[in-house]
């Protein structure tokens, strides 16, 4: 992990963790020739607490004659979009401890995560359904990040800590079940070591190092298949041969989308129902599709795979993903189209005909817009059966010269809005409704 002459900066909390590693680098400062800074991040979400922390973290490092760096968020900077407060706190927390290190010009990053934290990472992903590379757990080394005392149980930890007298503070918010990891820790874990296996986090430890060599290997493959299948790449989009694609196992497949993943720094995790909507898209017979997973979207196009940090719009040619929110001008068509996200329902869903609400929850794939073809069908609102989108523009007395230029919004193929006519009974808001997606249709001059 560490090579004689290193700077580490030293992730510390304040908690015996983090204390108990910054101790123990300590100890060997001066056999290794090491150079630590001690760093730590205030995420200004508990107030007086977290200005403790700060102040504690401070003294130790002062006591110890270490250099301290320390970072308050101002309010707004976990605005999560998309992804939990504990998921944006901590890759605001990892972009600061990085940020450190290249400003002291250290080798490493050093964390201190503990065979408990590994037990309860495994679990938490296998609970979400991640692949195998998730199930691998924290590794002990990852690029710049080091973990010294991961395979130590924190029972360890704080025994070593009561035995050499070394001071931490508790963070109030590990102590609650609201969160999920939180639970694990101390529901399901007792449960295990009590019924089932008392030496359930040694066997997770083991298990995960397991999971991370086979996942070495199958990603040397992937590798290779992902640059063989790459056709076209920029910041935003990666563009793959589905030919050369579908001559790969699932297996590689997976691992071909979290490399696309990865290389659009997108800041969404992603699970097993994300990787199979990959799979049965390059995999499916049908020519053209458009699906929305793990925070990208994925269009096939024919012999094309496209992977994007957002949705391909082609307003002249009158087809594309509605952006939510968002304002799409289809020039061409004649035509705007305006989304946007409530956080509440309206007092009233009777916004006149170019104003439709839906329940955004319910939304589980991406909104297309296009113009009628044959055969589309709807289920208006109201209704318990389906009828033609030919028929309710007859009913509506709509000219047939004009009923092309018309967008309708599709969702996994199902209508579910003529703009300006009838909206389905799909996705309708309800008391239950938490977010609520708005979308306007405006008529403009060609």
């Amino acid at each position: 992990m560490l090579e004689k002459g290193d700077t580490v900066v030293c992730a510390v909390s304040g908690g015996p963790d983090s204390m108990v590693m910054l101790r123990l680098l300590y100890a060997i400062k001066a056999e290794f020739g090491l150079k630590l800074v001690v760093a730590h991040l205030n995420h200004n979400l508990r107030g007086p607490e977290a200005l403790r922390d700060c102040a504690f973290v401070k003294e130790a490092a002062r006591a110890l004659g270490l250099r301290f760096v320390s970072r308050r968020l101002v309010k707004g900077e976990l605005d999560a979009k998309g992804e939990s407060l504990q998921d944006a706190a901590r890759q605001r927390r990892y972009a600061f401890f990085a940020d450190v290190a290249r400003r002291v010009k250290a080798q490493r990053v050093a964390t201190g995560h503990t065979l408990d934290d590994q037990a309860e990472t495994v679990l938490f992903r296998f609970l979400k359904g991640a692949s195998t590379a998730g199930l691998g757990g924290i590794p002990p080394k990852r690029g710049l990040f080091i973990r010294p005392i991961i395979d130590v149980t924190r029972a360890q930890v704080e025994a070593y800590a009561a035995a050499n007298k070394i001071a931490s503070v508790t963070d109030s918010s590990n102590l609650t079940d609201k969160y999920l990891r939180n639970s694990i820790r101390h529901n399901l874990i007792p449960v295990i070591e009590s019924g089932y296996n008392p030496n359930i986090k040694e066997t997770i430890g083991r298990a995960a190092g397991l999971m991370r060599e086979d996942n070495a290997f199958l990603e040397a493959v992937a590798s290779q298949a992902y640059a063989d299948a790459l056709t076209h790449t920029n910041a935003n989009a990666q563009t793959f041969s589905r030919a050369k694609l579908r001559v790969n196992p699932s297996a590689i497949l997976s691992r071909i989308f979290l490399k696309a993943h990865a290389a659009l720094s997108i800041d969404s995790d992603a699970y097993s129902h994300d990787v199979e909507a990959f799979v049965e898209l390059v995999s499916s017979k049908r020519p053209n599709m458009l699906v929305k997973a793990a925070g990208v979207w994925i269009t096939r196009e024919y012999d094309g795979v496209i992977i994007s940090s957002a949705p391909i719009s082609r307003p002249d040619g009158f087809c594309f993903a509605l952006k939510t929110p968002g304002i799409v001008k289809a020039k061409d068509a004649g035509f705007i189209l305006k989304a946007v996200i409530m956080k509440m329902p309206p007092a009233s869903l009777d916004a006149g005909p170019d104003i439709a609400f839906f329940d955004y929850e319910a939304v589980t794939g991406a909104i297309v817009v296009r113009p009628y073809r044959p055969g589309d069908r709807m289920r208006p609102i109201g209704m318990k059966g389906h009828k033609k989108i030919k028929d309710i523009y007859i009913d509506a007395h709509l000219p047939a010269s004009i009923r092309p230029a018309i967008p309708l919004l599709l969702c996994n193929d199902a209508v579910i809005w003529a703009a300006g006519v009838k909206r389905s009974d799909m996705f309708k808001v309800t008391r239950q409704t938490k977010r609520v997606l708005r979308v306007e249709y405006r008529r403009t001059a060609l």
